[in-house]
């Protein structure tokens, strides 16, 4: 999962260039790219705090991203329109990388992966309290359909929740939160603003936990950082490559190959494979999330 930055950009959604194979060969590679960051990131956390880890990440690639904002938009960014609603959806980005990173940990990366993908459930939720949308029967049927799949997965009743879960499903939420916010900022601020804003904001939050948990980085472990900022930063380019070649309603349902993506890194690095239960879940979060990607793509075009 990308470091205090989205998995889609941070402004709003393109209607794409007519090239849409291209910008979905792009976003199957990004998405088969990003569980490798987040493979790094669960073997750091063997003996590194998380906050060292996102912070490092984070760091290597805001350091990559810094030439690309200032010669696009100079230090204009640093006042945005809306300076505590970006405070607050960076620290909203902030959270769902910390408890996300936090999660996988202990828990296999794609059960970590297939309860995060929640957000969108969640996200059509929220709309009409914090944007005033109208969601229609469809969308809250397909909310129900994915809060089922996430039980499925959960299984509260049958298995104990681990502590590891609830970290995964606070990650869900915090990033449907913050996109709702990045939705509402995209009219004032441009997206590189909100993103580098948020990226500032990770480093501030984890940075300041370094004196209390700091542990002396190994030259290998600082190679495995800088590999996992390296990745969100060429990740997020792909990622907004395919967005200016594609419409968002036509990649929607290739961001879950991602899941496919941490299931094979999972069981080779770590030998973990989700059990029959929990594909099943994960197949009901799929569908649902479909079905939401196709009925605003509808909404859009009304």
């Amino acid at each position: 999962m990308l470091s205090a930055v989205d998995r889609r950009p941070a402004g709003p959604a393109t209607t794409g260039t007519g090239r849409p194979l291209v910008g979905i060969a792009l976003m199957i590679g990004c998405m088969s790219y990003f569980p490798l960051m987040d493979a790094v990131s669960k073997l750091l956390q063997d003996r590194l705090h998380v906050s060292e880890v996102v912070f490092g990440r984070t760091l290597i690639y805001f350091a990559m991203l810094l030439p690309f904002l200032i010669g696009k938009h100079g230090f204009a960014w640093l006042t945005p329109a809306h300076p505590w609603l970006q405070v607050l959806r960076g620290t909203l980005a902030t959270g769902s990388t910390v408890f996300f990173t936090l999660a996988i940990a202990t828990l296999p990366l794609a059960d970590s992966l297939a309860i995060f993908f929640i957000h969108p459930m969640l996200a059509t939720a929220l709309s009409p309290l914090l944007l005033g949308e109208r969601v229609g029967p469809w969308r809250w049927s397909a909310v129900f359909v994915g809060f089922i799949g996430a039980l499925i997965i959960i299984r509260p009743g049958f298995a104990e929740i681990s502590p590891a879960m609830l970290l995964a499903i606070a990650a869900g939420f915090c990033f449907a939160t913050s996109m709702l916010l990045t939705r509402r900022l995209a009219a004032s601020d441009p997206a590189l603003t909100t993103l580098s804003i948020s990226t500032l904001i990770s480093m501030a939050v984890t940075g300041g936990m370094l004196p209390f948990v700091w542990l002396t980085p190994t030259l290998s472990e600082l190679l495995l950082i800088a590999v996992a900022g390296f990745i969100g930063f060429a990740g997020y380019w792909m990622l907004t490559l395919a967005y200016s070649y594609a419409a968002a309603s036509q990649l929607a349902p290739f961001t879950y190959v991602e899941i496919v993506g941490a299931t094979v890194l999972g069981y080779l690095m770590f030998g973990d494979f989700p059990a029959p239960i929990v594909w099943a879940g994960v197949s009901l979060i799929v569908g649902s999330g479909i079905v939401i990607a196709w009925r605003e793509s509808r909404a859009g075009r009304q």
